[in-house]
């Protein structure tokens, strides 16, 4: 059921095709339209008067006393530069697509009834036709000397462009040198100028298919445009099927490399002309696709995308669509259509999110483009969380630890969220003793890459005993900073050295033992041994005195070499 709003606008385009005289009872469908709504004819009768009050009839008023006023019309004829002209006259106040149809709507009736008369088969909704009375029509027959063009009789350029336009590859042969066309261009207008600037179009245009189309849209410029088996008078007709699919959509593109549409446009319509761009490369379609309607699709590889938005959606889902989404970045492709529809800050906020990426020094060529399709992700969707990185534990603490042997301590770090990120790992003070393994992580979470771990190494006897270290592990990414703080205490090793001093108290306890057991074997040293003079030899030593004295030798030896071992091995600072 059709909403009264809906319902006026009908009557008002009844009043308007009928000249302002509608007979309700010739049209069941408003009446029944009508009804739905609980209007009885009585009641739609009132109601097509106040749609009559309502409507601003200026603009038709300027139209109907131009077509009076026209000497043209007054010869029983009317053309398309006519319209035309009546067209720009009230450009400002109704649009072409209501101009025509009204035009129409008075020259087919009394006292004119024009008719559309020189193609076939005749066009009733535009001035592709000549529109002449009967006796005009008549006349003009009779003026004009005939000319066959593949075959065809025509009288007008016009014609000719339209048989051209149905019998393309006849007359592409006829357009391979300019000894058929100029001299019926000189027959029919008997201008040498015109005729001068058809032969023009054969000395300029070397490529065949574009002279072909140079040429039947001047010969006739109300010509429609033929793509794909269909011929379309608007370009947004022609884009509108042509974004359909990713097929037509790459063969639009290619006639707009090749400029045949540049050649349509403005042979045909100045006013869409402006939407052309200068470069026909795919940049340049991309513009002129959106500066017709940004709300046309964006297709990457073959994926149609509605939106910038769904786009990042697809990226956030599967990591298959980055390396094509980065040569779209990369090619200028996506920045065309930010432009397009109005977002060129996201172009400024993503050219300096790429510099970001380049000056951090952090990437490898691979993983700049992955930043670089991150940094886009983040732009289209500020809803979306930067990739940020977590630490666990997200402190540590080595206070009063012994300086007895080195430390080692593995710290997590955990993407929080989704995407790509590279961190860089480092101490914000560096001092001998204190050290991590990585320097750079990646993660990525696409490919199950969440995780990563570094080891924090503490060598407790390169550090001064008893004095306090803070240090921070700076987590760095291009988006933030982590702080991981780290606070270190060295202390003399005394449970350690406790135990040290036993063990080797035990074991010279034993070495003593020893000694003592095997000296009296090894030496029988005798019991009345006397006293020697101050006159005695080394040959009055007794017998296995030098063995005894290589032992004692040996044993303040042992004393001093395990000093030295025990200070070196459980030193509690490099420099003791």
């Amino acid at each position: 059921m059709k909403t009264l709003e809906e319902l006026e606008e009908d009557i008002r385009e009844l009043l308007i095709l009928n000249n302002r005289d509608v007979n309700i009872h010739n049209y069941p469908d408003l009446i029944s339209n009508a009804r739905e709504l609980g209007f009885d004819t009585g009641a739609l009768a009132v109601l097509v008067s106040e749609v009559y009050g309502k409507t601003d009839w200026r603009a038709y008023d300027r139209i109907y006393e131009q077509l009076n006023a026209s000497e043209t019309v007054a010869r029983g004829a009317f053309f398309d530069k006519d319209a035309k002209q009546i067209i720009e006259s009230v450009k400002n106040d109704l649009p072409a697509q209501k101009v025509i149809p009204y035009i129409i709507s008075i020259i087919s009736k009394e006292p004119y009834n024009f008719e559309p008369r020189d193609l076939t088969p005749p066009d009733w909704s535009s001035f592709r036709n000549f529109w002449m009375h009967d006796e005009a029509w008549q006349r003009y027959q009779q003026q004009v000397e005939p000319v066959y063009w593949c075959d065809v009789k025509a009288t007008t350029l016009e014609q000719i462009g339209e048989i051209s336009f149905r019998k393309k590859e006849e007359a592409m042969e006829y357009l391979e040198n300019k000894l058929y066309l100029p001299p019926l261009v000189t027959l029919l207008t008997r201008n040498v100028s015109r005729t001068k600037s058809f032969e023009r179009i054969f000395e300029e245009e070397k490529d065949l298919e574009k002279r072909y189309l140079t040429i039947i849209y001047r010969l006739n410029n109300n010509l429609p445009f033929r793509f794909h088996g269909k011929t379309y008078n608007t370009v947004a007709e022609l884009l509108n099927d042509g974004c359909d699919s990713h097929e037509l959509f790459l063969q639009m593109e290619a006639l707009y490399g090749k400029g045949h549409m540049h050649i349509w446009l403005k042979e045909v319509n100045a006013e869409q002309e402006k939407f052309l761009t200068e470069q026909n490369d795919k940049n340049g379609f991309l513009t002129f696709l959106y500066k017709v309607n940004n709300q046309y699709p964006y297709y990457l590889n073959g994926k149609r995308y509605n939106s910038p938005v769904q786009l990042t959606e697809a990226a956030k889902n599967t990591g298959v669509v980055w390396p094509e989404i980065f040569s779209a970045i990369n090619a200028g492709h996506l920045q065309t259509w930010f432009a397009g529809l109005n977002n060129q800050h996201w172009n400024d906020q993503l050219v300096h999110g790429i510099s970001t990426i380049t000056s951090s020094g952090f990437y490898s060529e691979e993983e700049h483009k992955l930043a670089t399709v991150q940094t886009l992700i983040n732009l289209v969707d500020p809803a979306s969380p930067i990739p940020s990185v977590k630490a666990v534990p997200e402190s540590l603490s080595f206070l009063n630890t012994e300086a007895s042997k080195p430390v080692e301590q593995v710290i997590q770090l955990r993407l929080a969220g989704s995407g790509f990120v590279k961190v860089k790992v480092q101490l914000d003070e560096e001092f001998e003793g204190v050290s991590i393994d990585k320097e750079f992580i990646k993660f990525y979470s696409l490919v199950d890459n969440n995780t990563g771990e570094i080891k924090l190494r503490i060598q407790p006897m390169m550090l001064v005993k008893d004095r306090i270290y803070n240090v921070n592990i700076v987590v760095t990414s291009i988006y933030e900073q982590v702080h991981i703080p780290v606070t270190i205490s060295v202390t003399f090793p005394k449970r350690a050295y406790i135990l040290e001093m036993m063990k080797f108290s035990a074991i010279g306890a034993l070495f003593f033992m020893l000694i003592i057991s095997i000296a009296p074997v090894l030496y029988n040293y005798p019991d009345d041994v006397n006293y020697f003079s101050q006159d005695t030899s080394i040959s009055d030593l007794p017998p296995g005195f030098l063995g005894f004295l290589f032992t004692f030798l040996l044993l303040i030896s042992g004393l001093w070499y395990s000093y030295r071992f025990i200070k070196q091995k459980y030193k509690t600072n490099v420099n003791d």
